[in-house]
């Protein structure tokens, strides 16, 4: 008897893990479904009214709209999922502990430049973005820097946190490493608003291959980081051209 329970019991964790994920999964789906769908309705409405100057305004920060939702997003996962906070918190601990800080920031940024430039057509492809657009029109440099931190550092931590430390590694226990790539991958574009799912399908398996072989969530974070900043001189550059 004794031996049974101890044996059901890693199964019973092993359950509630996957029914996390699968909460997680479909809170991320339907809020971002949501967000979307009441978004294009608010534009409609606006536009139907001849209300041009909210529509405008409403326009011109989208980028920063969405880019602060997915942390919204991301954060209450976190608040909600004591477990999930707290791992990601001490593994960043530990490898700022274990000083292989340089490493890490080096096989983080090559990753990044690795995506950068497998993404670059289709950053460098038809007309200018919102994301473009709205640093060629928000010159305030206030307004720039608030965004780009936004981008650069909140999104990418918390991004990372649980696509590849949380929602990816918990993924290669329970399955195989490519339906984890793929589905942690499909997640992360359906949610992340930076760029294009396409841009985003290409950088959510770069990242996670690169957590899988390093299993530093420092690593992937300096990779998001790297290719959002990349990402957003290209566009910048493109429109101006």
């Amino acid at each position: 008897m004794f031996a049974t329970s101890t044996q059901s019991f890693p199964r019973e964790q092993q359950h509630k893990r996957t029914a996390a994920l699968i909460y997680a999964t479909i809170f991320l789906v339907l809020t971002t479904t949501a967000f979307t769908f009441l978004s294009e309705f608010f534009e409609s409405y606006l536009i139907k009214t001849g209300r041009f100057d909210p529509l405008r305004d409403f326009v011109a920060y989208w980028p920063f709209t969405q880019s602060f939702f997915c942390f919204l997003q991301l954060g209450a996962i976190f608040f909600c999922a004591r477990t999930w906070r707290e791992r990601a918190a001490s593994k960043v601990y530990l490898e700022l502990k274990e000083g292989a800080v340089a490493s890490n920031v080096a096989s983080g940024a090559l990753t990044g430049l690795a995506a950068l430039l497998a993404a670059a057509p289709l950053l460098l492809r038809g007309r200018p973005t919102e994301l473009a657009s709205f640093f060629l029109d928000h010159l305030n440099p206030k307004t720039a820097f608030a965004l780009l931190i936004v981008l650069v550092v909140f999104l990418p931590i918390v991004s990372e946190a649980f696509f590849r430390s949380i929602y990816f590694a918990e993924m290669v226990e329970a399955t195989t490493l490519i339906p984890s790539l793929l589905l942690s991958a499909l997640l992360f574009a359906w949610t992340w608003p930076v760029f294009s799912p396409l841009v985003a399908m290409i950088f959510g398996i770069a990242s996670a291959l690169l957590f899988y072989r390093s299993r530093s969530l420092l690593a992937c974070i300096v990779a998001n980081a790297f290719l959002t900043l990349g990402g957003a001189i290209l566009e910048v550059h493109h429109a101006l051209q």
